[in-house]
């Protein structure tokens, strides 16, 4: 990348929904990132919030006079739609996402940048995300519960290049603005919408990036810390999270690994046998467990759900063959 001093480098893209309460810090530790080689821009994107943020960002722009801090407002509801709004209304060469409720430490936006200086077929880079939890994670809670939260890399010590599925996570991550000119932004479909979830929206965008022949590399030292709320901590959250995630497996899995799949009525016949064997196979292994007297495990009950979201979204991309 060639020097930019005192040019657009970076734009830091805030996309947020009704966590006022949040977003002002957030903005603060943003501003206060700096760039050796040029300057950055925030980009707030208001999607659809009803309560004070509006008033939030006000206050920014007033008191930070060291940044500029755009504010955008996005009616749409969804944070893949909120993300590509920021896409069209930014000016910088690479795009910093960063969660509303999620805070960058020192050297977060200066590390981020740097990796595409290192390696020019890297088209995204990303960092660590540490949870911070607002309350204490109950007794059942466990490294695979925080995997959650909290993108699991093989290497946590230096720079590096990585593959699907050691992806990083949208609290922490950014792309080059030429990306989404190669393979495009951001599928509305998926991601948050209002309160409805089916994730994997940046999985979905890094294996179409990583399909394209370009690369993915984690900066160990880019930090954010996320703050997970209580609601976000009970049994119920993960249950549905799971069942979203299993949903979002099936979607990647019918995009990017599947079989070119037939469409004959015998193949189509065939399809329908077996997922209705699944659906019965499911509901059969729980029924059981349910007779025998003995509870089922939150871990157990967790992927019962990931199943269950994973065969249910195989059964509405069948019958979408039909039309």
């Amino acid at each position: 990348m060639k020097d930019l001093q005192n040019q657009l480098v970076a734009s830091v893209i805030i996309c947020t929904r009704n966590r006022a309460a949040y977003l002002g810090n957030t903005i603060r530790k943003a501003a206060a990132q700096k760039l050796s080689n040029g300057n950055f821009e925030i980009v707030v994107v208001d999607n659809g919030s009803t309560d004070h943020t509006s008033d939030v960002v006000r206050e920014c722009q007033s008191a930070i006079t060291t940044v500029k801090i755009r504010y955008v407002i996005e009616t749409e509801v969804g944070l893949s739609v909120a993300r590509n709004r920021a896409i069209r209304e930014s000016n910088g060469q690479i795009l910093c996402f960063l969660d509303d409720d999620a805070v960058p430490q020192p050297e977060w936006l200066a590390r981020l940048c740097k990796v595409f200086e290192q390696y020019e077929k890297v088209m995204c880079s990303g960092g660590i995300v540490i949870p911070n939890y607002e309350t204490t994670p109950p007794l059942w809670f466990d490294e695979y519960y925080e995997g959650f939260f909290s993108p699991k890399f093989t290497n946590r010590h230096s720079t590096h290049i990585t593959t699907y599925p050691y992806y990083p996570y949208g609290a922490n991550f950014a792309v080059r603005m030429i990306a989404f000119s190669i393979v495009g932004v951001f599928d509305p479909k998926l991601g948050y919408r209002g309160t409805n979830l089916i994730p994997a929206e940046e999985t979905e965008f890094l294996r179409r990036l990583e399909r394209a022949g370009y690369q993915i590399a984690i900066d160990p030292s880019a930090v954010v810390r996320h703050i997970i709320p209580s609601e976000r901590l009970t049994e119920i959250y993960f249950l549905q999270r799971a069942y979203a995630q299993g949903r979002a497996n099936a979607i990647l899995c019918w995009r990017f690994d599947a079989e070119p799949m037939p469409l004959s009525i015998k193949w189509r016949i065939y399809t329908l046998m077996r997922l209705f064997k699944n659906f019965v196979l499911l509901y059969v292994r729980a029924l059981k467990q349910k007779m025998s007297g003995t509870s089922l495990t939150i871990r157990k009950k967790t992927d019962w759900y990931l199943q269950k979201g994973y065969f249910h979204q195989e059964f509405i991309q069948y019958l979408q063959l039909w039309h």
